[in-house]
C-alpha cells in the first residue's frame, strides 16, 4: 500500500514538473536555512555545558548604586569575597578566583628560549580551577598542578606552539612582566572548547599574579578579580541569596560607600546569553538573537509550506475528479489523507536531500556571517534529529491542511462538474500570500534600519580622528623588571621615529579609544576639602603631552599639558572633558577653568586645577553615553600603557616597516605588537555587522521564496484563466489589459499586507532603537523603499509567470476548453 501512495506522489510530481521544480527549490533554500538556524541556535545554548555539575555553578557579580540608580555592574568582584561567602554561607561548598588582563589588546609578555610573544588568554587561578571548572589534563596531575607559585599550566596547542613534540612538563615559560618569571610546566590540557564563556590557554596560580601581593593586603580595596561558588545544591530563591551575601559584603565596606554596593548571583550555564556586566572574560553571546533566529527558523518553514499548501489548494481542482473517483470505489477520507501527506512527505523529502547539500556547501559562507565555525563541533545525533525534527514539522505545516480539504470533497458533486473550491478555500489562500509578505516586509524593513543604524554609529562624529593613527604597545607597561628605564627608552623612541618622515607625532596613554578606560574612581572627587564625596563615576586617563591634540580633540577652554608648567608635571594639573565640567555644576568651560578640586588616588587627596576644558568625544562606541573623564599626565609611570604614533598618508606597511626598524634598536627582543585605531575601533560594532548581515541575509531568502511561491500561483493561474484570456483577446482585449487583470489581484494582496506590516515593523524597529543611547530616528521612507521595493518584485515575479499566458493564441485556448 505504502508503494502505491509513493508511486502516486511520484507521478504527480512528474506531470507538473515545472510547478514541482519551483516548490521544491524554495522548500529546499527554506530548510537549508533552517538547518544553519537550528545548528547555530544549538550551539549558542550550549555554552559552558562541558562543565560538570554546571547547574550547581554560580559567577558572583556586583552592582554599585547611587541614589537607587545603578551606575556600574561588574563581573569582576572583590579579592576576599570567595573566602567570605565559604565561611558565612553553608551552602556555599567551594569557590574559584580567577585574574585576567583585560586589554585585550595587549596580553602577557611571555618567552620561551629565543621565542618572545604576547599571550592574551592568560588566567591567574585559584588552585581548585581545573576540577572547579572539568579541565581535562593530558599529562600532570590535577590536585597539585597550581599549587606551586611558580607552576604554569598550558594547553595542547600552547605546547605545540612552544615546544613541538616535545614533552612540556618540567620546562621553563619566562614571564617578562613578573620579577618572579621563571614558571616550570607542570600540566597540560585539552584546548577548552570553543562554546564557553571562559577562554583560556596559559593557567597560573592566584599568587603568581604581579598584583596579588597588594590585593592580599586589603582583599576589599578594588573589585578586580572574578569569584565563582559552587552550591551544595541549586539555588532556588536567587534573590534571596543575593540579599544575604549583600548583607554579609557590606559589612567590609567603608560606612559612606557600603549601602551602593549590592552582590549578584549569576548561573555560570546562563552568562554567556544573559549576562551584560561590565568585564566580561569574553564578549558574549545574545538571548534576543537566538530568539530572532528561532522566529525566523518557524517563518521559514511556515513560508515554505504556504507555497506548497497554496499549491495543494489551487491543484484541488485538478485533482477534485480523482478524489471523487476514488471515493466513488471505497476510499475512505482517512487514506486520502494519508495520499496527500505523503505527496507531502516526498516533496519534503526531495528537498531536505537538496537542503542538505546546500547546507554543506555554503556552510563556510554562512560561518564567515555569524562569525563561528559552528561544525567544528558539531553533533551528529542532534544534528539527524533537528533534521528528522524538520522534515516532520514541514510535512505537517505543508500537508496537513491540503489533506484535509482534499479529502473533504464529495464525490457527486465532484463528478457532476460543479465548482469544488468554496469561497473559505480562496480567502484561506490569499491571507496565506498576505501573511506571508507580511513577515517578508517585516524583515526587509528592520534590515533596512540594522543597516541605518550601523551607519549611523561608523559616521557619526565622534569628536576625535582615528585616521592614519599606528597604535604600539609598550612592551614595559605594567612590568616590576625594566621599571627603571621606561621612560628613557621612550625618549629615545619618540626620537628616532620623530626623525623618521612618515611619522608626525608621537604620544602614550593608558588607554586608547574602542577599547574601556580601565580606572573608574567613584566618591574620589570634592569641589572643596572638606566637601561631600561625589558618587558620579569618573573615567580616568593618563596621557601625554601631545595626545589630546594628536587625536584631534577639541579644548572649549584652557590649554594642553606643557612642559613649560612644571605644576604639571607634579600632578597638579587636570583637564576635564565637557561632560565632568556639567556633572561638577559648573556653568560653562570657562566657569571651571583654574578651579581647583580634590581628588584621591590610593589613600591620599590631592588638589589639582583644572588647566583646560575638552569638548566631550567617543572614547567607546555610541552604544553607551559619555562618561565624565579626567586626563591626567603620565611620563614615567606604568600607565604608559600605548604609543600612538600620527603618520602621513603612506601606505600603512611602509610605515610598519619604518617604525619596526627603529624598534629593534630601542627595544631588541620586545614584541612589535601593533593595531591601527580605526580598525580596532570598529571592532566595537562586530554585533551590528553581524546582525545587519543576518537580516539582510534572512530578508532576502524570505522574500525569494514568497517570489517562487507568486510564481508558481501566477503560473497556475494564468494556465487556469487561458480560456477567459482568449475570449478576451477574441473580443479585442490588449496584451496589457490582460497582463493587469492577471497581476491586479497579487499587487492587492501585497499592498494589504503592507497596510499590516508597518505597524508590527515600527514597533518592533522602535524597540529595538531604544537600547541605543543615539539613535536613527524612525521615518517613513525606509518604509517606502521596501514597500515599492516588494511591490516591484511581486508585479516582476507576476510579469515573468504570465507574460507567456498573454501571447496564447485564443482560438487554441477556447478549442483546448
Amino acid at each position: 500500500m505504502l508503494k502505491h501512495y509513493l508511486d502516486l506522489s511520484l507521478r504527480n510530481i512528474k506531470k507538473n514538473t515545472i510547478y514541482s521544480a519551483i516548490n521544491i527549490l524554495g522548500f529546499s533554500i527554506g530548510i537549508a536555512v533552517v538547518l544553519y538556524i537550528t545548528q547555530y541556535v544549538a550551539y549558542e545554548l550550549s555554552y559552558d555545558s562541558f562543565i560538570n555539575e554546571a547547574e550547581y555553578i554560580y559567577r558572583v557579580d556586583h552592582t554599585q548604586y547611587t541614589s537607587e540608580k545603578e551606575w556600574q555592574g561588574s563581573a569582576r568582584n572583590y579579592l576576599g569575597l570567595g573566602p567570605m561567602l565559604k565561611e558565612k554561607l553553608p551552602d556555599v561548598a567551594d569557590f574559584c578566583r580567577i585574574s585576567k588582563n583585560l586589554d585585550a589588546t595587549r596580553g602577557v609578555p611571555l618567552k620561551y628560549q629565543d621565542k618572545i610573544f604576547y599571550e592574551q588568554n592568560v588566567y591567574y587561578v585559584d588552585s581548585t580551577f581545573l576540577d572547579f571548572f572539568s579541565v581535562q589534563l593530558v599529562s600532570g596531575n590535577s590536585k597539585t598542578a597550581l599549587m606551586n607559585g611558580n607552576s604554569v599550566v598550558i594547553s595542547t596547542s600552547i605546547a605545540k606552539k612552544l615546544f613541538g613534540d616535545r614533552d612540556p612538563i618540567g620546562l621553563v615559560i619566562t614571564e617578562l612582566d613578573n620579577e618572579n618569571s621563571n614558571r616550570i610546566v607542570t600540566g597540560v590540557f585539552e584546548d577548552i572548547p570553543e562554546n564557553s564563556h571562559l577562554k583560556f590557554d596559559i593557567l597560573i596560580p592566584i599568587f603568581g599574579d604581579p598584583n596579588y601581593k597588594f590585593f592580599v593586603q586589603d582583599p576589599w580595596y578594588s573589585p578586580a578579580w572574578y569569584t565563582y561558588v559552587k552550591m551544595g545544591s541549586k539555588i532556588k530563591y536567587q534573590k534571596d541569596i543575593n540579599l544575604v551575601a549583600t548583607s554579609i559584603a557590606r559589612t567590609y565596606k567603608p560606612d559612606f560607600i557600603k549601602n551602593q554596593l549590592r552582590i549578584v548571583f549569576t548561573p555560570v550555564t546562563s552568562i554567556y546569553l544573559q549576562s551584560d556586566f561590565k568585564d566580561e572574560l569574553k564578549i558574549n553571546g545574545s538571548l534576543n538573537l537566538v530568539f530572532f533566529l528561532i522566529l525566523v527558523a518557524f517563518l521559514l518553514l511556515a513560508i515554505s509550506s504556504i507555497n506548497y499548501s497554496n499549491l495543494s489548494i489551487v491543484f484541488a481542482m485538478d485533482r477534485s475528479k480523482e478524489v471523487g473517483l476514488r471515493k466513488t470505489f471505497g476510499a475512505s477520507a482517512t487514506q486520502l489523507r494519508k495520499q496527500f501527506l505523503i505527496d507531502s512527505f516526498v516533496t519534503n523529502l526531495l528537498s531536505l536531500g537538496i537542503a542538505i547539500v546546500l547546507y554543506v556547501v555554503f556552510s563556510p559562507s554562512f560561518n564567515d556571517i555569524i562569525g563561528k565555525n559552528i561544525n567544528a563541533s558539531l553533533n551528529y545525533i542532534a544534528f539527524t534529529g533537528a533534521v528528522i525534527g524538520v522534515l516532520i514539522v514541514s510535512t505537517l505545516l505543508s500537508g496537513a491542511y491540503p489533506a484535509i480539504l482534499l479529502s473533504s470533497f464529495k464525490p457527486v458533486e465532484v463528478l457532476k462538474g460543479k465548482l469544488v473550491m468554496n469561497n473559505r478555500s480562496f480567502s484561506l489562500r490569499k491571507a496565506l500570500v498576505v501573511f506571508q509578505f507580511c513577515m517578508a516586509l517585516i524583515l526587509i524593513i528592520w534590515s533596512l534600519f540594522v543597516s541605518g543604524q550601523l551607519e549611523f554609529m561608523r559616521t557619526a562624529n565622534i569628536g576625535f580622528n582615528p585616521d592614519n593613527q599606528l597604535i604600539i604597545h609598550n612592551p614595559t607597561a605594567y612590568s616590576r623588571v625594566d621599571n627603571e628605564h621606561r621612560y628613557d627608552d621612550y625618549l629615545v623612541f619618540k626620537k628616532e621615529v620623530l626623525n623618521s618622515a612618515a611619522i608626525e607625532s608621537i604620544s602614550t596613554s593608558s588607554s586608547v579609544p574602542g577599547t574601556e578606560i580601565g580606572f573608574t574612581y567613584v566618591n574620589s572627587i570634592k569641589k572643596q576639602a572638606n566637601g561631600v564625596y561625589d558618587p558620579t563615576p569618573y573615567k580616568v586617563m593618563y596621557v601625554g603631552y601631545d595626545y589630546l591634540s594628536q587625536l584631534e580633540l577639541q579644548l572649549l577652554a584652557g590649554r594642553n599639558f606643557s612642559e613649560d608648567f612644571p605644576s604639571d608635571v607634579k600632578y597638579g594639573s587636570i583637564i576635564l572633558n565637557a561632560e565632568a565640567i556639567k556633572v561638577l555644576g559648573y556653568s560653562s568651560p570657562e566657569d571651571a577653568l583654574n578651579k581647583y578640586i580634590y581628588f584621591q588616588q590610593l589613600d591620599e587627596w590631592e588638589k589639582v586645577q583644572i588647566i583646560g576644558v575638552v569638548k566631550n568625544y567617543r572614547h567607546v562606541s555610541l552604544k553607551s553615553p559619555v562618561s565624565p573623564t579626567l586626563f591626567y599626565l603620565s611620563q614615567d609611570k606604568g600607565q604608559q600603557v600605548f604609543y600612538s604614533l600620527k603618520f602621513a598618508k603612506n601606505s600603512p606597511q611602509h610605515v610598519i616597516s619604518s617604525v619596526k626598524d627603529i624598534w629593534k634598536k630601542v627595544y631588541p627582543g620586545k614584541p612589535f605588537n601593533y593595531f591601527f585605531l580605526d580598525d580596532h575601533y570598529d571592532i566595537q560594532y562586530a554585533h551590528e555587522k553581524r546582525l545587519q548581515l543576518l537580516t539582510t541575509f534572512f530578508s532576502n531568502v524570505v522574500i525569494f521564496i514568497c517570489c517562487l511561491g507568486l510564481i508558481n500561483l501566477a503560473l497556475f493561474e494564468g494556465k487556469k484563466r487561458s480560456k477567459e484570456i482568449g475570449i478576451r483577446k477574441v473580443l479585442g482585449a490588449s496584451r496589457r489589459s490582460i497582463l493587469f487583470l492577471l497581476m491586479a489581484d497579487f499587487l492587492k494582496l501585497v499592498i494589504l499586507a503592507n497596510i499590516i506590516a508597518w505597524p508590527i515593523a515600527y514597533l518592533i524597529i522602535n524597540k529595538w532603537l531604544q537600547s541605543y543611547p543615539e539613535r536613527i530616528h524612525i521615518n517613513g521612507i525606509l518604509f517606502l523603499v521596501a514597500s515599492l521595493a516588494s511591490i516591484a518584485l511581486v508585479m516582476l515575479s507576476v510579469f515573468l509567470s504570465t507574460y507567456k499566458t498573454t501571447n496564447i493564441n485564443p482560438v487554441k485556448a477556447i478549442k483546448s476548453e
